[in-house]
């Protein structure tokens, strides 16, 4: 049996933590963190940039298309520029087809 004044030697206690697992489970458990926290900051960086595209960059803003559809009306139909005068415009396709006429010598031809 023991005796109560004996002293035990330090490093045979078994009360103490082992300060090796100690260290180790620390680490782990530190590069976990770091992991997971670079791995949440990747998804908010993607979740965002996602967001952004579909609300910003692909819609396309009404006055756009307003100001689009009205470009197009003008260079597809026909319109009085000057009664008095006698000036029209007539759609781009036509235009062209009668500039592409011109430029080869043949006169533009009416459509009536």
């Amino acid at each position: 049996m023991r005796d109560a004044t004996e002293t035990v030697d330090p490093a045979l206690r078994e009360d103490d933590p082992n300060a090796l697992m100690v260290v180790i489970v620390g680490a782990i458990g530190s590069l976990l963190l770091v992991v997971i926290i670079l791995l949440l900051q990747a998804l908010f960086f993607w979740s965002e940039e996602r967001e952004f595209a579909l609300k910003v960059v692909d819609e396309r803003p009404q006055e756009l298309r307003e100001v689009q559809a009205d470009a197009l009306e003008k260079l597809n139909g026909y319109a009085w520029v000057d009664r008095d005068k006698g000036i029209v415009t007539i759609p781009i396709d036509r235009a062209m087809d009668i500039m592409v006429r011109e430029s080869r010598g043949g006169a533009p031809q009416e459509k009536r």
